[in-house]
């Protein structure tokens, strides 16, 4: 369902490591909508994907995209959770990802205790200023733009007085870089689906995240072969 409309969409380029051993880089892209209530972020594809399967709902009576018509989208997915930040109230949180079914959790909006460190560097011909904090386990340095007056950023980041151009932590596990920003002069719709998604703790999502990632085959529980799957790394921007 619609919960409000993007009038600026940004996009990140984001690299970021799963296997602390490997350290082998994946990257993608990410979506940063911003509404005039609803702010959501989450994998550039998905974020896509839904707004394809909307409109196309909405333009022809409900009726649902045949899923291989959503392939090429769907099948650039590297992370599923999408957060939304002031849903379903404001100052409120609200993260959704597939964890063998939907779930999601809600908390208070999080809050990064910034501080300025007087350095600045220019990216796209702007002034950016750094700024830095520590964060659930992790230091961040950040570099905002004061010319753009958005106080927000990728993932659950913001708070600054500018809009964030470039964050990534001090050993550079994840990192955003923006290649793109736009008005949406004609609104974008921010959807969420909360059919038949299960609530919880936020301490029972990332319990469940942990032990998905330690048994992937459940994804596939009837699949003999499933149980061959290997587990996957786990390497979460929030470490606790």
């Amino acid at each position: 369902m619609p919960i409000d409309k993007a009038r600026y969409k940004v996009v990140y380029q984001m690299n970021f490591i799963e296997d602390t051993v490997k350290r082998k880089i994946n990257d993608t892209y990410a979506t940063l909508l911003i509404g005039d209530s609803i702010v959501t972020y989450g994998d550039k594809h998905k974020i896509d994907s839904d707004s394809v399967s909307y409109t196309y709902r909405k333009q022809n009576n409900g009726k649902k995209l045949n899923p291989m018509q959503l392939l090429s989208t769907i099948m650039g997915v590297k992370f599923t959770h999408q957060i939304y930040l002031n849903y379903p109230r404001r100052d409120s949180l609200t993260v959704t990802a597939s964890i063998v079914g939907s779930k999601c959790y809600t908390e208070s909006r999080p809050v990064q205790n910034w501080t300025e460190t007087g350095r600045s560097k220019t990216i796209f011909d702007l002034n950016c200023k750094e700024a830095v904090c520590s964060y659930r386990g992790r230091d961040y340095i950040a570099y905002y733009c004061p010319d753009i007056p958005l106080s927000y950023g990728p993932d659950v980041f913001g708070g600054l007085p500018g809009l964030i151009m470039e964050l990534h932590d001090g050993k550079q596990e994840y990192a955003w870089n923006l290649v793109g920003f736009e008005p949406c002069n004609y609104g974008h719709e921010i959807t969420i689906n909360m059919k038949d998604v299960q609530k919880l703790s936020r301490e029972e999502f990332r319990a469940a995240d942990l032990h998905y990632k330690q048994n992937p085959w459940l994804a596939f529980p009837d699949a003999p072969m499933a149980r061959k799957f290997k587990p996957k790394p786990y390497n979460p921007v929030e470490k606790y």
